[in-house]
Formats: structure tokens, sequence, C-alpha cells
């Protein structure tokens, strides 16, 4: 019952802070129109009293300037569209968070680990992942940004990658890997370039580690965030064909991924890391209780 009423009930308090600012603003009048004609006749030299009906004018009116001002910064909270994790249609452009492996204590050879054999049948090799996930847990760290390419690429067109300082120095085996399967041709591979704050072409060679950002720094990573989305729209690109996978990478690229996507068309997915290895996708928005043109 309560998840019935409760999509009414988020849309009600969009619409509160527009219905206390109308109150607020015709009660203004009816208190000003009160205070004058009291102040009219006492200038006059005249006696006269006010009645109750013009006094709760004024209180009414108090009490709404206090509501305006106390509940203002935290009348709403930032939540889903739908108010659900929603499977999302398949888009034409991911940015896609990339974490690195660790190649220290394992044995890998170009990105791929030691007893996982590829071929250029994505589907195919994600059954092996699992397998391999199974025997050697945690698994493969790269198995989900391959799931999260394999759901849109029926769509997909372009990639970019946003490294870390660790990943970065690896993503060319991350490429050379997409490149290989049939599902994924014709795709463009993109990274975004720390050191020049620009999108660049994915290299098929190693990387400079500072072309990677600190995915620590909430500033670089909403920067970064930033310059893609205005790359993306300069290049006209639909906000409703951009998604965000924060799968890999720590907190911090989760909190600015959702952060980017807030009351936009863009929106926020995570890869499920055990079964059923679902897709699910963030439409937040963030309820505002700005009062437009009544001007409070």
């Amino acid at each position: 019952m309560y998840k019935k009423t409760e999509p009414i009930w988020s849309g009600f308090k969009e619409f509160l802070p527009w219905l206390a600012a109308a109150a607020t603003v015709l009660s203004a009048n009816l208190a000003s129109n009160v205070i004058w004609e009291t102040f009219d006749i006492w200038a006059g030299g005249k006696t006269g009293t006010i009645s109750k009906l013009q006094i709760s004018y004024i209180i009414f009116f108090s009490v709404m300037v206090w509501i305006l001002y106390y509940w203002k910064p935290t009348f709403f909270r930032p939540r889903t569209r739908y108010l659900t994790n929603r499977p999302p249609k398949p888009r034409k452009y991911l940015i896609l968070f990339l974490s690195g492996i660790d190649i220290r204590n394992n044995k890998y050879t170009d990105g791929i680990p030691e007893g996982l054999i590829l071929s250029d049948d994505l589907d195919k090799d994600i059954t092996a992942m699992v397998a391999f996930k199974e025997a050697n847990p945690p698994g493969w760290r790269w198995e989900m940004p391959l799931r999260s390419l394999k759901y849109h690429s029926e769509r997909l067109e372009t990639v970019s990658f946003v490294c870390s300082r660790e990943s970065v120095i690896q993503v060319h085996w991350l490429l050379n890997i997409c490149k290989q399967y049939k599902q994924l041709k014709g795709i463009s591979y993109f990274l975004f370039d720390q050191d020049q704050l620009t999108l660049i072409p994915a290299p098929s060679e190693k990387a400079d580690s500072k072309q990677g950002l600190n995915f620590e720094s909430f500033d670089d990573l909403s920067k970064a965030m930033w310059i893609l989305i205005q790359k993306h729209l300069k290049d006209n690109r639909l906000e409703k064909d951009i998604m965000i996978d924060f799968t890999g990478g720590p907190k911090v690229t989760s909190v600015v991924a959702a952060a980017a996507t807030f009351n936009r068309k863009i929106k926020a997915q995570y890869v499920q890391t055990k079964s059923p290895w679902q897709i699910l996708s963030y439409d937040v928005i963030l309820a505002s209780s700005h009062t437009g043109g009544f001007g409070l």
C-alpha cells in the first residue's frame, strides 16, 4: 500500500513549495492591507479595533514566511523518478568507470587471467567468466564492464572510459579484448585524458598514468563528468541516449555518477556482481523548493 501511495505523495511534495509561495503572496496582500488601514486610522487620530479575522491574516502570513524560511533547504530529498530501479533501455553512448586489475599476485596475459580462455563470442565468454569466478573467486574484475557493453551492444555507438591512475595504464588491454568480439564491432572507444582534460581515442598501447584520475577526488571526478557530458551534447547527442556506468571504482565514483544525472535525462547504472547479474538503472531527480516566479 505504501509503495502505491508514495509516488502520489512525492509528487504532491514537489508541488508544495508553489502552494506555500502562493499562500504567502496572497496572505501578504491581506496582511499589508490590515497594517496599512490600521496605521492610516492611527495617523488620523482616530481610534478603532482590529478584528480577529484581520489578526488571523497577519498571523497566517507570518507563519507562511517562517515555513518558507526554515524549511526551504531541507524540505525535499533526492529520489528516483519512478521510485524503482528499472532495467534500462540500451543506450548509444556509454560512459564507463574502469577499475584496474591487480596483476601483482596473479598471473595475467594482456589483462586476461590465467585459466580464462576468451574467443570472439562475448555471450560464450561471459558464460566462461562465470565458471572462472566459481573456481577462482572473486573472479575477473573486467567481467562487469564487458557485461555492460554486451547489454547495450545492439545500440551502442561510443564508449568513453574514465580510468584511475592504475587502470589507465591497462585500458589498452580491455580495448583490444573488446575489439575482438563480433557483438562489439563498429563501436568507437575513447578515453578521458585527465592530463589534457579532454576526450581522446582510446590508446591501443600503454597510456601514461598521469592521464588517469584520482578516483578518491570528488572534484576531479565531477569536473571529468561535466566535460564529458558537455562534449557529448556539443556533438549533438541527446541526454536520453547517454548512460553512466559506475560499477567500477570506489564509492566516490558512484556518488559523482549519480549526482551528474540529477534532474537530467542521462541515467546512471550498476551491474550486479552476482546472479542474476541485472543492469540496474537510476533516474534520479532532486525535488527543489525553488518557487520560481514568486521570487521567494
